[in-house]
């Protein structure tokens, strides 16, 4: 369909973009900086599940967008007056931390919590097959955290990181019925 067509183009220059901030930037992006970036390119692209960084080090940034599907509050376990949300996964083995951060419509913090996690993202195909050269966009597989399907859309940097777009099929589908 064209609406699928439509978002697909989006993920994948919205990727880039966001790639092309990231190699071309001379500083070190602070987490609100990033924060903000993501944001207002969800806000631009509701339909868009949420925007991630990763990078050798492990360490994994995302930012979701709440409302991209009618399923996605329920399943972060979001409350009604939370609109986005912060995942950040940082630590080694034993000490690997989730912190979940919920953010009001107005971007206050309403909640944070703090749970053990297993997930690394160099583990990801999302993140072993992004390339310097052209957006990588995987097929459709069940997302860890949320086990919902969703395709991701990805990218790496020329200082290795990855920057990814994930859109859940379910979003899609609300969109085109």
């Amino acid at each position: 369909s064209n609406h699928i067509h439509q978002i697909d183009a989006s993920a994948t220059s919205s990727a880039g973009i966001l790639r092309s901030v990231a190699d071309y930037s001379d500083t070190q992006f602070s987490e609100d900086e990033i924060q903000h970036v993501f944001t207002q390119t969800l806000i631009d692209n509701p339909v868009f599940y949420s925007i991630y960084f990763a990078n050798q080090e492990e360490f994994f940034f995302q930012v979701v967008n709440l409302e991209s599907s009618s399923i996605v509050r329920g399943k972060i376990g979001a409350a009604p007056d939370e609109r986005w949300a912060v995942i950040k996964i940082v630590g080694e083995g034993e000490e690997r931390t989730r912190y979940s951060l919920f953010y009001s419509e107005s971007l206050e913090l309403v909640r944070t919590t703090k749970q053990t996690s297993n997930f690394y993202p160099s583990r990801r195909p999302w993140f072993d097959n992004a390339s310097k050269n052209s957006v990588y966009k995987t097929d459709p597989y069940l997302f860890q955290h949320l086990k919902i399907t969703g395709q991701s859309y990805s990218v790496r940097s020329n200082k290795g990181a990855v920057i990814g777009v994930d859109t859940v099929l379910s979003s899609l589908s609300e969109k085109i019925t």
